[in-house]
């Protein structure tokens, strides 16, 4: 074996910078690519299913086409940011915002009026644009309520 043959050599991946967890594959896209795909749960009824770059078959004597490219790009992919740490940042000329603050009080969300209920004498385009406006109020109304 000369030194310009690669060998394929199953890589370790290192954990999804999404979920944290460590449940990925590469999967054969085609006949000469690769990619990662994390498994990882995110809760009781979903996975991350985050994806790796895509990556190309590199060498003929790659056993599947793309593997450790694939394997490569996932691991080289950005880590999750750091949490903030230490005193709260301020901007030049003004104090920083202390920790304990407290926050005001959320406002009221104020609707506008409900449109009237349609009557027999009412125009079918009206009709349909009174129960849809009143429909979204009581939807609005509902996620205010949460």
């Amino acid at each position: 074996m000369s030194n310009s043959e690669m060998i394929s050599v199953p890589r370790e991946l290192l954990p999804c910078s999404f979920c944290g967890q460590q449940d990925a594959f590469v999967e054969q896209l085609d006949s000469d690519s690769s990619v990662v795909i994390c498994q990882g749960r995110v809760d009781e009824h979903s996975a991350c299913l985050a994806r790796g770059p895509v990556g190309i078959q590199e060498s003929e004597d790659e056993l599947q086409p793309g593997y450790d490219a694939a394997v490569r790009e996932w691991n080289r992919r950005a880590k999750p940011a750091a949490q903030p740490q230490g005193e709260p940042v301020a901007f030049p000329g003004y104090p920083p915002v202390p920790e304990d603050r407290k926050l005001p009080a959320p406002a009221a969300l104020v609707l506008p009026d409900r449109k009237p209920e349609p009557s027999c004498m009412t125009a079918v385009d009206d009709d349909r644009e009174a129960v849809i406006w009143n429909a979204c109020l009581d939807a609005v109304a509902r996620l205010n309520k949460k």
